[in-house]
Parts: C-alpha cells; sequence; structure tokens
C-alpha cells in the first residue's frame, strides 16, 4: 500500500480535454506583432542544432559570440531527431555532463547531473529551481551553464546548471500528438497544441502520459506531466503570462546497487541485471507549479520583468535491502526503509534591463534584480530491520510484499527545516570596438536563514562576484577568459569528533575559463574549445580525529573519535570541445570532446585521500552524432542519424582508485519518414539506442541499458 494520493488519470484527462477542444485543430498563421522582451530568447533562430542565443547565462538574450563563457544549446530538433523521453538523454551528446549521482540506485529522479566532473543537486526551470523530476513533453531547448554560476542561481553547485526553457504560446495555431511504443512494454503519448485565442490571449497546453519498464526485473516506470499557459498581451509593451504545472511519476519494482564489497568491487556472481530490492518496492513524486511573469518595455531602452512561482512536492519511497557487503563475502541487509517529503518553495523575481549607448563604439546592457525565496522541507524516514541474507541462495529470498505502515516500522528521525533567502545581483555586459570586445561584469549578494523547527535559527550572507572578457580575434574566431564563483549552505550547526559544535561555513567554488569560440561567417558551424579549472573549498567531512602523526584517537572504551569537519579543497581540471554544425545538403551533426580530472587536492583530515579522483567520473569522454535528411529523389522524406559515445574508465569509489569500470562506447540509430516535409500530417520515426548490446554501467553501481527501441507516430496539425 502506498500512502501519498495521486491523480494521473484526472490530469490525463484533463490533458486529453484540453487536446480535443475543436478551436485547437485549426491551422493558420499570423504575423507576430509584439517585439521580443530582451528577457525572452526566440528559439527560432537557432538553425537545426545549432543555437545561437542563450537566456540562461545573462537573464537577457544575447548571442553565444559575445558571452565570455563556455556552454552547451540543445535545441528542440536534436530533442525530436533522438526521441528523448527524459531529461538525461537530452544531453547525453554534451560534453563534461554526465546523467545522474555516484551511487544513483533507482529512477526516482531525473534532475541531477554531474558537471565538469562534479555533482549538482538540481535544475533549473526558466530560470526558477525545479523540485527533482522533469518530463521532456513540456520542454522547449536546454541550455548547460558551465561553471561557477551564482551570479544568477544563488546556492548553487560550482560545476554549473542545466537550465531548461519550456514550450510557451506563440502566433500560429496549430500543435501534434506523438504516440510512442517500445521495448519493455514503453507505452507513452505526448502531446503539444497552441492556440491563439484571439489578438491579446494566447493559450498553449503540452504534455504527455505513460509508462515504461527498463532491463531490471520487476521495473515499471509511470509519468504523467501536463502544462497549460495562458499569454495575455493587454498592449505592445506588455505581456502576462500565467501558468500551471502538474507532474507525477511512480516507480514500482525500483532498482537496487549491484552489490559492492567495499574496497575490494562488485560481486559479480548474479545474473544480469539482478534487482536487490523487492518487486513491490517504490518510488512515487507529485509535483505542482502555479507560476506567472510579467514582462513590459517603457522604451526602446528600458524593459522590466517579475516572476512569480509556487512549487508543492511530495514524495514517498520504499526501500527493501542495501548492496553493500560488509562480511567480504556475501551477506546483505534485508531492511526495509521508508522515506516521506514535502517541499514546498515560493520564489519571487524581479528584474530590470537597461540597454543602450554610452558613448560612440560603447554600449552597456545593465541588469539589476532581486530575489526573495522561502524553502519549507519537512518529513522523515522509519525502518523495519530484517536479517540479513546470502546473495548464494537470493532465488529463496524472501520477497513477500513489504511491511504495514506505521505498525511495522519504527522511527528514525524526522525534520520541519524552513530556509529563507533574499538577494540583490547586476550584470553588466559591454560592448567595444565596434562589437569586437565584449566584457561582462556582475555580481551578487545573498543573505540566508534556516529556522528548523525545535532547532536553533542559523544564517549568514555570501557575495558571488563573475568576471569575463570576450575578442573577436577575427570575423569567425574569438579569444574568451572568465572568472565566476558560486556557494552553497551546509546546514546546522555541526558536532566536531572532540564534542564542540560550530557552523559550517558555505561551501565556495571559485572557476576559471579560457577559450577560443568559431563561429562560420553563415553561422551554420559553431565550435568552443575550452580549458577550466574549478576548485571547491569548505568542503563538509565525516571524520576520525587523528593525531599529529596522523593515527586514530580513540576514547576510554576503545571507540573512535568521530564527527564532523570542514577543510580541504577539490580541484577539477581540464578542458572541453563542442562542435554543432549544419553542412548543407540536408546534413547535421554534434561532436563532443572533454577531459576532466576531479580530485581531493588538499584533505587535512585524511592526506591518504590527496591525488584520487572522484568516483564515477570518466577522465576522458567523447561522443558525436549526424543526421542526414532527404529533400529529393526516391529518398525524398526519409532522413537518418546516428551517433556513438565513449566513457573512459572510472573509479568505483574515490577511497580506493585502484577498483575501476572499464571503458564503453554505445551506439545509437534513427531512423525518420515524413511523406509530406512540406505539410503538416502523419510522421514516423524509429529510435534505437545501444546497438550492438554493449553491457555497461550507467553510474557506479547501476547497469544502463540494453538495446532497446522506441517507434513514434507523430500527427502534427
Amino acid at each position: 500500500m502506498k500512502y501519498l494520493k495521486y491523480t494521473s488519470t484526472a490530469a490525463a484527462g484533463l490533458a486529453l480535454q484540453m487536446l480535443l477542444a475543436p478551436s485547437s485543430l485549426v491551422a493558420e498563421e499570423n504575423e507576430d506583432v509584439y517585439e521580443l522582451s530582451p528577457f525572452v530568447v526566440d528559439a527560432s533562430s537557432d538553425r537545426g542544432y545549432v543555437g545561437v542565443k542563450s537566456i540562461g547565462a545573462t537573464r537577457t538574450n544575447v548571442s553565444l559570440k559575445d558571452l565570455p563563457m563556455a556552454m552547451n544549446i540543445v535545441t528542440k530538433e536534436f530533442i525530436e531527431d533522438t526521441v528523448a523521453n527524459d531529461l538525461h538523454d537530452v544531453v547525453l551528446y554534451s560534453s563534461n555532463v554526465k546523467s545522474g549521482i555516484t551511487g544513483g540506485s533507482f529512477d526516482g529522479d531525473n534532475s541531477n547531473f554531474s558537471i565538469r566532473g562534479l555533482p549538482t543537486s538540481y535544475t533549473v526551470r526558466n530560470g526558477v529551481r525545479r523540485l527533482r523530476f522533469v518530463d521532456t513533453a513540456t520542454v522547449d531547448r536546454v541550455e548547460v551553464i558551465k561553471g561557477p554560476a551564482s551570479l544568477l542561481y544563488g546556492q548553487i553547485e560550482p560545476g554549473g546548471v542545466v537550465n531548461y526553457l519550456t514550450k510557451r504560446p506563440f502566433s500560429e495555431k496549430g500543435g501534434s500528438v506523438d504516440f510512442r511504443f517500445g521495448s519493455d512494454d514503453l507505452k507513452r503519448v505526448q502531446f503539444d497544441v497552441n492556440n491563439p485565442l484571439g489578438e491579446k490571449v494566447g493559450f498553449r497546453v503540452s504534455g504527455a502520459f505513460g509508462e515504461e519498464g527498463t532491463s531490471y526485473a520487476d521495473e515499471l516506470i509511470a509519468k504523467n506531466v501536463v502544462n497549460p499557459v495562458f499569454a495575455f498581451y493587454p498592449s505592445e509593451n506588455s505581456t502576462f503570462i500565467l501558468e500551471y504545472e502538474f507532474s507525477e511519476k511512480n516507480v514500482n519494482g525500483i532498482r537496487g546497487n549491484q552489490p559492492f564489497i567495499p574496497g575490494v568491487g562488485l560481486y559479480t556472481d548474479l545474473p544480469l541485471f539482478f534487482n536487490i530490492r523487492n518487486a513491490d518496492d517504490y518510488y512515487d513524486e507529485q509535483l505542482t507549479v502555479f507560476g506567472g511573469e510579467f514582462l513590459h518595455r517603457f522604451n526602446d531602452n528600458w524593459n522590466t520583468r517579475i516572476a512569480l512561482s509556487n512549487t508543492e512536492r511530495e514524495k514517498e519511497n520504499r526501500v527493501t535491502g542495501s548492496g553493500y557487503i560488509w562480511d567480504s563475502v556475501s551477506m546483505v541487509s534485508r531492511r526495509v526503509d521508508l522515506v516521506m517529503d514535502q517541499n514546498d518553495e515560493l520564489f519571487a523575481q524581479w528584474d530590470l534591463n537597461y540597454k543602450g549607448q554610452l558613448s560612440e563604439g560603447i554600449s552597456l546592457s545593465t541588469l539589476v534584480g532581486a530575489e526573495y525565496s522561502a524553502w519549507n522541507a519537512t518529513g522523515g524516514a522509519w525502518r523495519q530491520n530484517n536479517p540479513s541474507a546470502s546473495l548464494l541462495d537470493w532465488e529463496n529470498w524472501d520477497r513477500s510484499p513489504g511491511p504495514s505502515f506505521p505498525d511495522d516500522y519504527f522511527s528514525r528521525y524526522s525534520y520541519d527545516v524552513p530556509t529563507y533567502n533574499k538577494s540583490a545581483y547586476t550584470v553588466n555586459q559591454l560592448e567595444m570596438m565596434g562589437g569586437r570586445l565584449n566584457a561582462l561584469l556582475g555580481l551578487r549578494y545573498d543573505e540566508y536563514e534556516t529556522r528548523p523547527a525545535g532547532g536553533t535559527t542559523t544564517g549568514d550572507s555570501q557575495t558571488s562576484p563573475q568576471a569575463g572578457v570576450i575578442f573577436d580575434a577575427s570575423e569567425t574566431t574569438s579569444i574568451f577568459l572568465s572568472y565566476s564563483e558560486s556557494f552553497l549552505p551546509q546546514g546546522g550547526s555541526r558536532t566536531d569528533p572532540f564534542g564542540d559544535t560550530f557552523l559550517p561555513s558555505p561551501q565556495v567554488g571559485e572557476g576559471l575559463d579560457l577559450g577560443i569560440k568559431y563561429q562560420s561567417p553563415d553561422g551554420n558551424w559553431w565550435a568552443t574549445f575550452s580549458l577550466f579549472d574549478i576548485q571547491r573549498t569548505n568542503i563538509l567531512q565525516f571524520v576520525s580525529a587523528t593525531d599529529s602523526n596522523g593515527n586514530v584517537i580513540f576514547d576510554d572504551d576503545g571507540n573512535a573519535l568521530q564527527g564532523w569537519a570542514q577543510s580541504g579543497v577539490e580541484e577539477s581540471k581540464g578542458f572541453e570541445v563542442d562542435v554543432t554544425a549544419v553542412l548543407g545538403n540536408g546534413v547535421s551533426l554534434i561532436f563532443a570532446y572533454a577531459n576532466a580530472d576531479p580530485k581531493l587536492k588538499d584533505n587535512p583530515q585524511n592526506p591518504s585521500l590527496e591525488g584520487l579522483r572522484r568516483a564515477d567520473v570518466a577522465k576522458n569522454q567523447g561522443s558525436l552524432w549526424i543526421k542526414k535528411e532527404f529533400s529529393d529523389g526516391n529518398l525524398a522524406g526519409f532522413s537518418f542519424g546516428g551517433g556513438i559515445r565513449y566513457v573512459g574508465e572510472r573509479p568505483m569509489e574515490q577511497t580506493v582508485n585502484t577498483l575501476h569500470h572499464d571503458a564503453y562506447t554505445v551506439s545509437d540509430l534513427s531512423f525518420a519518414y515524413d511523406p509530406n516535409p512540406e505539410e503538416k500530417g502523419l510522421s514516423f520515426r524509429l529510435k534505437v539506442n545501444n546497438i550492438f548490446d554493449e553491457i555497461h554501467f550507467r553510474d557506479a553501481f547501476t547497469y544502463g541499458r540494453e538495446r532497446n527501441f522506441i517507434f513514434s507516430t507523430e500527427w502534427e496539425f
């Protein structure tokens, strides 16, 4: 039995009602009346796979060639060509972006990434923090900002951030319905309908519902999402946007970690894709977003934006067993853990932008803004202890239904932690020398406070600068240099190994980039090469006390003195190459190669870890995707795409870098047919992933999927 109530049927019904509304099925074109706000990026400027403008780097619409930083843009066309159902699938061909986190044991959360070898904890939706689960049915494009990015995104890890933009109303009536089926009982319906309701009101609704299994036995993932959006245009200078998103994800039979012996390696004497969990273990998540945005143009120089968002998230999951083998032989835990969480966040943002000429040959774009957020996290965890079981006898394990709540559990912990943050920032972009020299200067100030129920209120402040410059060395080539910082609070007070309490300082990241950008004269080629160096300090670790010789200190009962300590430096250095191109004759490509070497540079508490690479991060990885479209002849209407992804060897755990996963290479293919490319109607697409059925590990302890396929039939109207 599950203890959260969900309304997937109601959500799907609402989506179908909106989808089948008669006025949504009329297709006609209208000319755009209103000038785009600087706070809106026009995806129509994308050239196939080549994204030429960004909104996530500075919060204003700016060309990539003028940005002194490295970033990836994944366009709508690439998302469609690769039939990506998941946000992780969208970034598979981006440099130094890895889906999932080390030790990720199931498919409940798809908003975690590793960027430049460092973990992230959340994504950003239209510039606002997103609480976990994301479905691509509502996604229009994705931007990956590389390096520390607290200037605009506040509390964040230093590797970077994934910002995705959702679908918004536009002037043309029409839409599409996409029916997908495939391996592991995939069944999915995806829809997108845009219907202007007169000259001053726009409406668009997108979403999806369906389910699919995975290569792991008993795992079944059901997802539902609907995102209606209204746009109001009271005048040519003002726009109001109101939206609601409902999404839910229910995972039954969630996967578990491959059994692992710390310091020894994986336990391999098991069937492939063995699932340590019970078939009725689950992860259920429900999320709603209410949001509004107001854009106003005062004149040709001044624009403002106000954004409000309220997010509510409920999550419940139950898991049986642990993949860790502590006796170095075969015994694993069969305990049952139940966790219930609820997160609520109110977010408000105000921006004011000025753009104009300072003097002849010098122009300025200045953004000043303020943010306020109130985040409340409540929940608890419960456990039932059960006897351990032997992997040698896994076929006879007791896999009967899980315990009843709350009678069969004992409480482990509960929490109620409200957090408040207010900030002010400015981003200044200078264009000089007739556009050949561009500079970016920014500064952010944050004040944050945590008020745990029954605990001590704690808070602090942080200032985060960012600066960069890019110079056009020629008509096609630019050189850039940038510096940025990030910060991340680390909770309330902690106790050190000697019993003294302290308030941890925020984790601080510093990043330096030096790179080259190339854009062909016709705009159809785009390439970036970047060298980076990121350092993360104030790392919080649970450690044992040691003396001046590095020996562990014990108490009178023979127990090691343990507690929290804050020190050390982690560094990630490397380089990236990204190329996107529309070559002509219907050929498009995306190429990426990355080198990242995240290591503990300094660790006074445990010097033996210094120089060891972060677990589950490949030092080298690369990918190539090529598509060919045919516009005439016997193959007119057909397109073929193919990709190859290489991931080098990775340490299984940081404490013992001698244990590695082998390098692997995965290949994908895509076939599409549109009988009438110039007209709306039916089109078909087949995507085959991992065509050579390469057995590999997706992360440190779970396998990637076997060969699988997705077949799509889309009706555009």
